[in-house]
């Protein structure tokens, strides 16, 4: 089974998140802070995929992807950033050796679609 980090300082977002991709098979784990996710990451946890939002109060998503660049153990770990779609051209977007974007709010047909794309990109 897949697992898929989904990090978003909206408690909402990541149970909606959650939920769509457990009722596809795919294990989910969320986070409220990227801190706390990068903190989880070092003690050993292993995703497929990493979803998380840009804009966040304590680390940003582009904060979050430097710190895991610089760790041996996670830097090629996939990174896909979540974030709202008036961000589209945000140049922070190509930053931190992100694979691509999913844009808010999501539609949880297109949302699943574009996981799976991401979980089988190389």
């Amino acid at each position: 089974m897949k697992k898929v980090i989904i990090i978003d300082d909206t408690e909402d977002t990541v149970e909606l998140g959650k939920a769509v991709l457990e009722l596809n098979d795919i294990e989910a784990i969320g986070f409220n802070d990227a801190r706390k996710a990068l903190t989880e990451l070092k003690k050993g946890l292993k995703p497929d995929l990493i979803i998380t939002d840009m804009r966040m109060p304590e680390m940003s998503g582009s904060e979050f992807c430097a710190e895991l660049r610089k760790d041996d153990k996670l830097k090629n770990l996939k990174v896909v950033y979540f974030t709202a779609s008036s961000e589209k051209e945000d140049p922070k977007l190509k930053e931190g050796g992100v694979i691509g974007c999913i844009f808010k709010p999501f539609d949880n047909d297109k949302f699943i679609m574009e996981v799976k794309k991401f979980l089988n990109k190389l």
